[in-house]
């Protein structure tokens, strides 16, 4: 198979402009002044061999964190079973991380998109997969996309946590979880979260447990035919007063139409 060019979804906006947060007290600062192995748990993944995208870690546990608030505070950064995988700015939040990708554009991650980002990206002592290797960022890692498509028979990443399960699933874990992952349903998430979920189902039907936790936005969800199921009786409708909260619940959908959308011609 013939080298792809990685194309990924440009980092999400606010305003036209790259949305960064304030900086939070954390291991890492901003230009990577401090080293992200400093941390008792912290074992960095290991470059095998660079030009064929050969990432490893020893650990069987592998934890992918993002920005949501709902969980990512839950991350087991001082857990030494864990291998921690962040994304992005995310190196300005994490307590510690074994590994890191950055599987945008080139453009989204310049110094007027997010500053002091492609200096701490420079000087990153840990593996970074990113869409190409670069010697201006030594710890840069080409994403093996070939051997994955090949392997899997699916060229379908519309995500970052997409790149991360697979990479993931390379190393036969006895566990993958995930905090700070939503992919909340709107903009780009309409087509992020689908992919990310169907890389997860490939996790299940590998027998690998999948850790999601409460409060947490995937792999969750139940609609019927007639309606939401009730969260109190399995199976059934909601219809008795004071069963589950039927306003908090969504609507049942509209029939869906038979004929041509409207103004089709």
């Amino acid at each position: 198979m013939s080298e792809q060019t990685l194309i990924a979804p440009p980092l999400h906006t606010q305003n036209g402009a790259l949305a960064v947060r304030p900086i939070q007290d954390g291991t890492y600062k901003e230009g990577g002044s401090v080293d992200p192995r400093n941390h008792p748990a912290s074992e960095p993944a290991v470059i095998v061999d660079l030009d064929r995208g050969i990432v490893t870690t020893s650990r069987k546990r592998i934890a992918i964190v993002g920005f949501a608030q709902t969980t990512n505070h839950l991350t087991p950064f001082d857990d030494p079973s864990w291998c921690i995988v962040t994304m992005n700015e995310y190196y300005r939040y994490a307590k510690r991380s074994d590994l890191h990708i950055e599987i945008h554009q080139e453009q989204d991650y310049l110094p007027e998109s997010v500053p002091g980002y492609i200096e701490w990206l420079r000087s990153c002592p840990i593996p970074i997969f990113m869409q190409h290797h670069s010697r201006d960022i030594p710890m840069s890692v080409r994403f093996p996309i070939e051997h994955v498509i090949d392997r899997w028979g699916v060229d379908y990443f519309t995500c970052t946590v997409a790149f991360e399960i697979a990479w993931a699933i390379e190393q036969q874990p006895d566990e993958i979880g995930l905090w700070g992952v939503d992919l909340a349903v709107g903009s780009e998430y309409f087509f992020e979260r689908p992919c990310a979920e169907f890389w997860l189902g490939v996790c299940k039907g590998l027998g690998i447990r999948v850790t999601i936790p409460k409060g947490a936005a995937l792999l969750r969800g139940r609609i019927t035919s007639s309606g939401p199921t009730c969260r109190c009786t399995p199976g059934t409708s909601p219809t008795r007063r004071g069963c589950c909260n039927r306003s908090a619940m969504p609507a049942p959908r509209s029939p869906p139409r038979t004929g041509p959308p409207s103004g089709c011609r």
